[in-house]
């Protein structure tokens, strides 16, 4: 993909425009909307969710007097939208029996379900989906009920309340419980058949700071592989998220699962918070029993599980080829197994290429009863499968193949186990979870953090059997990033002496992620080598951290609509779609000096400076000292190096400055903090040095 001049993207003026919209003119919001001749599809991505050991399925503890849970009682009463593809009000993850009565400054309504003191407002959107789709066809239902399950699982995540014994199949039981579990749920249904209209999307969001949510989550977004990825006024999310954001609400957004190639994080608009997917430290351990009585230990993440103590035939895929390309057959590609030869048996397939999911699918076609695949680093991200399935090391592998081919009928069984914790290393990216650079503007990184999104158990519809499911996708780890934003809202609320803005909120989630697993080493990819912040953003959250981060960088709708000059728009035009006057003649020259808790800088020649600014959030005077690692190949200076606040609320700014030593069009990473010997400001730093020659930027 080409890059764009250093600080900048192409311009954006000349492209047509959303309606113009202000959350304090909702009526004008629809009748613009409706009349709209575009009516633009953002298709979703199928709902491969992520999480594990997080907060929705853990073992019953005492919280800590000092948790975040325990300072803001849970979350008690902050008002939690969810804008999806629905609810199943039924999940006792939703049950309101500890509930006072709805908090008086609720505006919301509820229609076509049962609401409750929990769920205190549903509705649903579908009147741009049927302008330009139709009526909805079954299974879907003209209400804000969720038939799907993605809606009700992401709201779970986000504010469930504690269920014991919640499992899938017997497998992760515990308690389940969301991220602010005492918050209350508003629910605002977009998605009909995987499929979500801009006007309806607007109506949410426009509906939602109506009603008075505190926090917005939108698990959702464009699949950028298959559609023109919109620049910021020309997307409805970016244009709703502004909105929301200046009124105080911050938008939590997945990042989109098309991973693991570069050049695919969606939802990139500085001013919402974009979440990647990683795993935790839960599985579930599975074991290959041979003929000879020889075992091997493994992994399993299936969705079904084979008769215990049974035997069934083995075959290895290369000798039950359809297809004269046997290594094809090896890796289990799609239509390479003979139909006759795999029935019933259980098939050995090698590494490579396609994941374990879609080799899986191929042995069910083929007729098989199960799967034993090699994953050489145990791919936890890789491991689910459509029928039953093992994943073996290759030393397993080997052992396995051996035993095939010097056995004249071999036969094995597949013993699902039990829930384990502790798998190390955790978390690891998502090999779905989209990466950057962003595309719009490189300058501005994304995502900004990763949160569990891999195998998540969390509540689902009660159309599909099961009241608890496991998903997988960045929709899985968006909730638990909105979970500690309910949270955070509750602890420095709107019109509190104390408030936070939006922004604040959004830099104490980023500047206190962390980019270490739980073997002390920096997060790792799906294949194991070592993740970038194009992977994890600022890193993997930490919601205790999150609660006292000691300084915050600040943003407003005005830096925001100054920003947005850098990307080719007017000031006429910002006025026009935001509502916001920008001066775009002296606005800031550079998507790179907008204040983020990160920085990024793309086709760097020589050397060039950029500014930040940090507020003082602390309770007693404290001196920050800056520690930097610099990216391979490039210089980074700051000035000053130490910055001393005496007073909460005490705004001080520093300069970054860096050069390039040794030139590469790829990118290098590095990061920045200041500490004070107790809290760590940390930010993620991305540079794509190109040249030594320094040019001059106008």
């Amino acid at each position: 993909m080409p890059q764009e001049s250093l600080c900048s993207t192409a311009t954006a003026d000349s492209m047509p425009l959303l309606p113009s919209l202000s959350h304090t003119k909702l009526l004008h919001w629809k009748v613009r909307i409706f009349l709209q001749a575009l009516l633009v599809f953002v298709k979703l991505r199928p709902n491969h969710a992520i999480v594990g050991i997080s907060w929705s399925r853990g073992r019953a503890r005492k919280c800590p007097q000092n948790s975040l849970w325990s300072a803001t009682n849970y979350g008690q009463d902050i008002i939690v939208g969810v804008i999806d593809t629905g609810i199943w009000p039924e999940s006792p993850g939703f049950d309101d029996s500890v509930f006072t009565p709805k908090p008086t400054r609720w505006k919301g309504t509820c229609v076509g379900v049962p609401c409750n003191k929990k769920l205190i407002g549903a509705q649903y959107f579908l009147r741009g989906n049927e302008a330009q789709r139709g009526p909805i066809k079954p299974p879907e239902q003209r209400s804000p009920r969720d038939v799907a399950g993605h809606g009700t699982h992401v709201a779970s995540t986000a504010a469930g309340m504690p269920v014991s014994g919640a499992n899938k199949d017997g497998q992760a039981s515990g308690v389940a419980k969301g991220g602010a579990p005492l918050a209350r749920l508003a629910i605002y249904k977009v998605i009909w058949n995987e499929v979500v209209v801009d006007a309806d999307l607007l109506a949410a969001i426009d509906a939602a700071l109506t009603d008075g949510v505190d926090v917005i989550n939108l698990s959702l977004g464009k699949k950028i592989s298959t559609a023109p990825y919109f620049a910021y006024l020309q997307d409805a999310l970016s244009i709703g998220g502004f909105h929301a954001v200046q009124a105080g609400v911050p938008v939590i957004v997945a990042g989109g699962n098309e991973g693991p190639a570069g050049y695919t994080v969606v939802n990139i608009a500085p001013w919402v918070l974009t979440v990647a997917a990683s795993t935790v430290d839960r599985y579930i351990s599975s074991y290959v029993v041979l003929g000879d009585n020889q075992v091997f230990s493994g992994v399993s993440w299936s969705r079904s599980s084979l008769p215990a103590n049974r035997s069934y035939p083995l075959v290895y895929a290369a000798d039950i080829s359809a297809v004269s390309n046997i290594t094809a057959a090896t890796l289990c590609l799609p239509g390479t197994l003979n139909l006759a030869k795999a029935q019933g048996k259980i098939v050995l397939c090698r590494s490579g290429q396609n994941d374990g999911d879609d080799k899986g699918e191929t042995v069910r076609r083929a007729g098989g009863a199960g799967m034993i695949m090699e994953n050489p680093k145990n791919l936890r991200s890789e491991a689910k499968s459509s029928l039953p399935a093992t994943h073996v090391g290759s030393k397993a592998a080997e052992a396995i193949y051996d035993y095939i081919q010097r056995t004249q009928s071999p036969v094995v069984s597949l013993t699902l186990g039990r829930t384990q914790l502790g798998y190390k290393p955790a978390p690891v990216m998502g090999s779905f979870s989209s990466r950057g650079p962003n595309t719009i503007t490189p300058d501005i990184l994304k995502p900004d953090v990763t949160a569990p999104g891999v195998e998540i158990l969390a509540a689902w519809t009660g159309l599909k059997g099961s009241q608890f499911e496991f998903e997988s996708g960045t929709s899985m780890a968006s909730p638990h990033v909105t979970g500690v934003a309910a949270l955070l809202r509750s602890l420095y609320p709107r019109n509190a002496r104390n408030a936070w803005s939006v922004a604040a909120i959004t830099s104490a989630i980023m500047t206190t992620a962390t980019i270490q697993d739980n073997e002390k080493s920096i997060i790792k990819d799906y294949n194991f080598r070592t993740a970038t912040p194009f992977q994890f953003g600022n890193g993997h959250i930490v919601p205790n951290a999150a609660a006292d981060p000691g300084l915050v960088y600040g943003a407003g709708a005005q830096d925001y609509a100054e920003f947005l000059c850098t990307t080719g728009y007017s000031s006429s035009t910002i006025q026009q779609v935001l509502g916001v006057a920008a001066s775009c003649n002296t606005a800031i020259r550079r998507g790179c000096d907008l204040n983020r808790p990160s920085v990024a800088i793309s086709n760097l020649r020589g050397q060039i400076s950029v500014w930040r600014s940090v507020t003082f959030v602390g309770r007693s005077p404290a001196t920050f000292q800056i520690y930097i690692s610099e990216p391979p190949g490039v210089g980074v200076r700051a000035n000053p190096s130490q910055l001393s606040f005496t007073s909460y609320g005490e705004t001080a700014w520093f300069q970054l400055s860096f050069t390039v030593r040794q030139p590469s069009s790829d990118y290098s990473f590095g990061w920045f903090v200041w500490s004070d010997g107790i809290r760590q400001v940390r930010s993620s730093i991305a540079v794509q040095g190109i040249s030594t020659a320094s040019v001059a930027v106008e």
